[in-house]
């Protein structure tokens, strides 16, 4: 080849190198170019889904709080329901109970029984006792029931002995089982003439009283 030749091939080559170098910094500065443009839409993108978002969280926590407070209002409002109903109820009750009191003081001589003192043979019907005790019970207070109260079937003799007997008599176990008689009878009176069966207590020095409740 010439040396014409030769210089007009390098000269070639070196325009393909500088085309081809042109080419690749002008398909960069492009690439760059498009880069940042999408970088700018994704970030403008990115922002309005953060706004969406925001907006979201807020009007959920907006909605949270409301239920929150409406069922504090609902709580409330069931509370002071629910208290009114006990004091309606308790007002109920405490009517029904002055009733059943007042019919009950008027009536004492249903259910009535007899008793007697253990020292004393005079018989008393319990429709007296009975009518204290319903006395007691409208201001919520109870009756003491006496100790020596007994039936009337309680003897206070005692039996004449019997020789060579190896049996026993033993009278206080007669005379507890006679008071627990007439407790339980005056219990049962009661429970007539209320309605409901009343409460038997026994106090620390071993007296009973009869209550309402």
């Amino acid at each position: 080849m010439s040396n014409a030749s030769t210089r007009l091939a390098s000269a070639a080559e070196e325009l393909v190198k500088a085309v081809s170098l042109e080419v690749d910094s002008f398909t960069h500065q492009k690439l760059c170019t498009n880069l940042e443009s999408v970088k700018g839409s994704l970030e403008s993108r990115l922002n309005s889904i953060t706004r969406v978002v925001k907006a979201l969280g807020e009007k959920i926590d907006s909605g949270i709080d409301e239920v929150n407070h409406n069922q504090a209002d609902i709580k409330n409002l069931l509370d002071k329901q629910n208290s009114f109903i006990l004091k309606q109820s308790s007002i109920i009750s405490n009517q029904h109970k002055i009733n059943n009191l007042q019919w009950a003081i008027t009536h004492c001589e249903v259910g009535a029984f007899k008793y007697k003192e253990v020292s004393i043979d005079r018989v008393i019907s319990s429709e007296e006792l009975a009518r204290q005790a319903i006395g007691w019970f409208m201001i919520d207070e109870g009756l003491i029931l006496c100790e020596k109260y007994v039936m009337p079937d309680f003897n206070t003799s005692p039996p004449l002995p019997v020789l060579y007997s190896t049996e026993s008599y033993d009278d206080e176990d007669e005379l507890e089982r006679s008071k627990q008689a007439f407790r339980d009878n005056m219990k049962g009176h009661i429970m007539k003439l209320i309605g409901k069966e009343p409460l038997l207590s026994k106090a620390q020095n071993g007296e009973y009283a009869i209550y309402y409740d």
